[in-house]
């Protein structure tokens, strides 16, 4: 028992504790890595939010302009002179399904779809985010002329679809263009095998 008192004794005259400047300084310390970390965090989440609009805004454009541009290239003869204008694009599919894509004045890109004559259309937009201005179709003829009449459509023979796809809020824009070779254009007249 000697010894233990001895030994409790010692330990009580060696451990002094922390003095209020330590304490403070710890304190201090603890809160500008805090505030370090939190500024770190911070622009880690703005940077994380800004790539997941621009993500967004990205693959809604490239999916409604592989969409056109995928319906446009499976397009077959119909049966009159349907001409498309540079803001719309017409199209007969092979199991008779209407379709038409429109760029219409308040920025959107609109699939209008026909499935058939007895069922009503649907409608759906694709993209809110066209500049109506600068997005057009062009149809060209065997020389690059552009032909705009309707009375000329069965010399059509390329198409440019140009989309800029522009989001002023965030500060994105995207232009994206193709060419097609319509194997089966909407308008113009269809070639025989013994031609």
């Amino acid at each position: 028992m000697k010894h233990t008192g001895k030994i409790i004794n010692l330990l009580k005259s060696n451990s002094r504790g922390f003095t209020l400047i330590e304490l403070v300084l710890t304190v201090i310390a603890i809160g500008i890595f805090g505030a370090i970390t939190a500024n770190i965090l911070g622009n880690a989440s703005k940077v994380y939010e800004s790539t997941l609009k621009k993500q967004k805004f990205v693959s809604e454009a490239r999916h409604s302009f592989f969409r056109l541009n995928r319906d446009f290239n499976l397009q077959t003869w119909a049966m009159n002179d349907d001409i498309s204008n540079p803001k719309s694009l017409n199209i007969e599919s092979a199991n008779g399904w209407q379709l038409q894509y429109d760029l219409q004045t308040n920025n959107n890109l609109r699939l209008n779809l026909i499935q058939h004559s007895n069922l009503s259309p649907t409608s759906e937009v694709l993209s809110k985010n066209t500049h109506y201005l600068s997005s057009n179709i062009s149809y060209y003829d065997n020389q690059n002329n552009i032909v705009s009449d309707s009375y000329n459509s069965s010399i059509i023979n390329l198409a440019k679809i140009r989309i800029l796809f522009n989001d002023p809020t965030n500060g994105y824009s995207m232009n994206i263009e193709s060419y097609a070779y319509p194997y089966n254009f909407k308008f113009g007249k269809p070639m025989d095998y013994h031609d």
